[in-house]
């Protein structure tokens, strides 16, 4: 019994011993990078999955780069990738040809400085490549930096690009439409199911936000006209309490939930025809653009009035009953405009609040 348990243990050792010994912890996927993910990001530190998953995409978005600046492919890395002046590259890189915005760059850069105290604590020589990376300073970000939003002139333009004669259409028109009513983000509106749409005296979603928050928003009668086809189309034998995405793709018999490279994609597309109708339409329109521009100063005409509960909906961010613009104020104090001017929905908020 006690050789066999000696050489299960050598056998299990054996895979890491070998990656040590001849690939200089070369393989990363396979022996640091996985077990971060896996074990030590949510077993031990408790992080959520959008957490780990933010972080996997900051280290892959650097490994990436260097496999493209160097010419070296994936499997052949070794830590002497994360050397300073890789790090550094990185930073420019990230900065003029991907355009990251300060608080961006600097995310990215915390997941791979959490990352790299992980590996150092497995192999304590790697610690030299920690110290590089942090002497590398934080990017000072601008407190005060405008809100880009749309006008309601280029949001109505974009909206009527999809054709809802086809199935294609009128998904990603129902998807625009809910994107740009509840405000959300793109990753809640990946996690809402068709039971969080509530069809009742007053419609509302439910939003999955960020730290497993809810939050509750009302609906709008035209989006609930559109609702209405949506679900008749991809959801026909799905009752209200259904738990399927309600934004949903199908590869080889299986359904997923929609991904935001995907909606990012298609509101490229929607944005670049659009553009050649209306030129207030942003070069660069992204999910979060419709979350920015969610105010009473761009509210569409197409889409109907507010129910009467948004009358009462309160200011605090993040509350629930929708996100009223007064989120952004501190954002646009820097400018010479007045909050009025850049939200008008704030005067009108502040004159509830004080009647």
């Amino acid at each position: 019994v006690g050789a066999a348990l000696f050489l299960f243990r050598f056998f299990d050792f054996l895979p890491h011993f070998f990656d040590f010994l001849f690939c200089r912890l070369g393989k990363l996927c396979q022996f640091v990078l996985k077990p971060a993910d896996m074990v030590y990001l949510p077993g031990q530190k408790c992080t959520s999955p959008l957490t780990v998953t933010s972080y996997r995409y900051a280290i892959n978005l650097y490994l990436d780069f260097i496999c493209g600046s160097t010419g070296t492919i994936l499997k052949n890395l070794d830590f002497t990738a994360f050397r300073k002046q890789n790090a550094e590259d990185f930073l420019a890189w990230m900065k003029d040809t991907k355009k990251y915005a300060p608080a961006t760059i600097n995310q990215k850069m915390a997941a791979i400085r959490e990352f790299l105290p992980y590996a150092s604590a497995r192999s304590p020589e790697l610690v030299v490549y920690l110290r590089g990376f942090s002497e590398i300073p934080r990017q000072k970000t601008d407190t005060w930096a405008s809100v880009s939003y749309m006008s309601e002139n280029a949001v109505n333009v974009i909206l009527r690009q999809p054709d809802p004669n086809t199935r294609s259409g009128l998904r990603d028109l129902f998807y625009m439409i809910m994107l740009y009513d509840t405000a959300a983000r793109v990753d809640e509106m990946a996690k809402m199911r068709v039971c969080d749409v509530r069809i009742n005296k007053t419609p509302t979603a439910v939003l999955h936000g960020k730290g497993s928050k809810l939050r509750t928003v009302p609906l709008m009668e035209r989006t609930v006209s559109h609702f209405r086809q949506y679900v008749s189309l991809f959801h026909p034998q799905e009752t209200e309490y259904s738990r399927q995405p309600l934004f949903y793709v199908r590869r080889k018999g299986t359904t997923a939930p929609m991904s935001d490279d995907n909606a990012r994609r298609f509101i490229q597309k929607y944005a670049s025809m659009a553009r050649l109708e209306c030129t207030e339409v942003p070069e660069n329109v992204y999910p979060h653009l419709w979350r920015h521009s969610r105010t009473d100063a761009s509210l569409p005409a197409w889409h109907g009035s507010y129910p009467d509960i948004t009358m009462a909906r309160p200011c605090k961010p993040g509350s629930n009953f929708g996100v009223c613009p007064c989120r952004h104020r501190e954002k646009t104090r820097g400018n010479k405009q007045s909050d009025g001017e850049h939200f008008p929905f704030h005067a009108r908020c502040s004159r509830i609040q004080s009647g």
